[in-house]
């Protein structure tokens, strides 16, 4: 608020993951609230951003990978004060509502045949799932791909393929 009320210089970005995530994925006031949580009102962030006076908003998808970048550039460049709202659910939280739906999480895995080690897979997305083995090349760990395919996007030789549930 004293941001605003001064007229700083400056880009705030916030980190909707829908909920907090970092100790334990409890809802927040912004959560998207099921039949669990209906004596809850959910807060309309835009909204309240706006009601603070706020008149630069972005939100973004951080998972439009290809967009992202230039979306901020575009958004940090404008003077005065601002605020970028990425929003995408924690994956963690994502998939334990997929596990309460029943529907299956299906990793992706890397074809080591294909792979030339070019590690856009590692350096363009710091997806966690991703790692380099002990010979340098990417591997991804089952226990932790969700299977949202956003790195085999990046690969420019297509070597991420879904595991197809095998």
């Amino acid at each position: 608020v004293n941001a605003i009320h001064q007229k700083a210089n400056f880009k705030l970005v916030i980190l909707d993951n829908a909920v907090t995530a970092m100790t334990g994925q409890q809802h927040n006031p912004s959560s998207p609230h099921d039949t669990e949580d209906s004596g809850q009102q959910r807060i309309d962030l835009e909204a309240l951003l706006k009601g603070l006076g706020i008149k630069d908003l972005t939100v973004i998808d951080p998972y439009q990978i290809k967009d992202t970048p230039a979306i901020l550039k575009e958004a940090f460049s404008r003077p005065g004060i601002g605020v970028v709202v990425s929003r995408r659910d924690c994956a963690l939280y994502g998939d334990r509502n997929k596990r309460k739906k029943g529907m299956p999480i299906v990793p992706n895995q890397v074809d080591k045949a294909t792979c030339k080690r070019i590690y856009a897979c590692v350096k363009d997305f710091y997806c966690p799932a991703i790692s380099l083995d002990g010979d340098r090349q990417a591997s991804i760990a089952r226990e932790l791909c969700d299977g949202c395919m956003k790195c085999s996007k990046l690969c420019p030789i297509t070597a991420i393929k879904t595991t197809g549930g095998a």
